[in-house]
């Protein structure tokens, strides 16, 4: 499952080299949540792409989602898998949905 992850992560930072000199216009983030309602009891990644258009900013959500159970070293693995990657984590806003536990940036 964490070999997803790992591959998102490199194709992400290839997909921003490529886009050559200049602002990076996507910024991709993957969205921690504990135990949402679909996933009752997991540990849920959503990765997500925010763009940059003439109209705003448009956020999707990017058709790869990681689950898995609520076990510390499954956790710790997948922290490690983004921190040794680049990855920086922020905590929850406080007007985030209570389920979300953070958002890790790349």
């Amino acid at each position: 499952m964490l070999h997803r992850l790992r591959k998102f992560i490199q194709e992400s930072y290839e997909a921003q080299l490529d886009g050559g000199v200049g602002p990076v216009r996507t910024l991709h983030s993957v969205v921690e949540y504990q135990s949402p309602e679909d996933y009752p009891g997991k540990l849920v990644f959503r990765l997500h792409a925010a763009t940059a258009t003439s109209e705003g900013v448009l956020v999707k959500p990017l058709e790869l989602l990681i689950v898995l159970p609520l076990e510390e070293t499954l956790v710790d693995r997948a922290y490690d898998v983004m921190s040794q990657r680049g990855m920086v984590r922020t905590e929850r806003s406080p007007s985030d949905d209570p389920v979300i536990s953070g958002t890790w940036l790349l």
